[in-house]
């Protein structure tokens, strides 16, 4: 199964990365 990526802008950002990912991979977009 692939995962989709997302790109950080900011090291800050890692959990908002990361529940973006999750969210795509079930076919949800949040951004």
């Amino acid at each position: 199964m692939r995962y989709p990526i997302v790109c950080q802008s900011d090291s800050m950002l890692c959990g908002i990365a990361c529940l973006q990912m999750i969210c795509k991979s079930f076919g949800k977009n949040i951004l």
